[in-house]
């Protein structure tokens, strides 16, 4: 456990704790309490009471095995457009995966399927389609389901909002200085072909 902090509380009766680097030793591991869940327990059997718990699961490479090979670095094993590492004729996808000319991984499975079709364009000698990083990415938060296309960070507020956010369901659009634009889909069904549609309109 290498940190816990307790927020002040920003609303009556609701408190926010944040727990870092748990660990993934099986030994000692973090406990969630409760049915439905309302705390979590500590290797030391301290019990941290919340109102809400978000359980997260991270993941780290394991490219040990790689090293002295000349493939592997200290962000992992490294690609280019193609999905060539660093030895010519080796091609590797998935999320252990990062492009060079970005410098860090985005271990998204929209990108780990188009970097499998790459590495097996390339490995066979053919054209690869489309680029290893997709501009998609999808995740889920409290039961709210959250699409997103386009480029990534978000700064500011959105300069459209389509829905309610207030009601757990809208569309929201940011508009970027380079003539992009990223779509939100924010507890909205709705299709990838039409967020990707909506980021390639034009402004209204």
């Amino acid at each position: 456990m290498a940190g816990v902090s307790e927020r002040p509380r920003l609303q009556p009766r609701r408190s926010w704790l944040q727990t870092t680097n748990c660990g993934s030793d099986s030994t000692s591991p973090v406990r969630l309490v409760g049915n439905p869940i309302h705390a979590v327990a500590l290797p030391d059997a301290t019990v941290l009471a919340a109102d809400v718990v978000v359980s997260c699961a991270g993941e780290i490479p394991h490219t040990g095995w790689l090293h002295g090979t000349g493939l592997a670095d200290e962000h992992d094993l490294g690609i280019d457009e193609k999905c060539t590492t660093a030895t010519p004729g080796i091609y590797a996808a998935g999320d252990v995966t990062y492009l060079r000319s970005v410098g860090h991984r985005a271990p998204f499975r929209s990108n780990a399927v188009a970097q499998a079709k790459i590495a097996a364009a390339s490995a066979l000698g053919l054209p690869a389609q489309g680029a290893p990083i997709d501009d998609y990415f999808w995740t889920q938060i409290l039961g709210v389901a959250i699409k997103i296309v386009g480029p990534l960070p978000l700064h500011g507020p959105p300069s459209h909002i389509d829905g309610n956010l207030t009601e757990g369901s809208a569309l929201l659009t940011w508009r970027h200085s380079d003539g992009t634009a990223t779509i939100v889909a924010y507890g909205v069904r709705t299709p990838l072909p039409r967020l990707r549609a909506l980021a390639q309109a034009p402004p209204p």
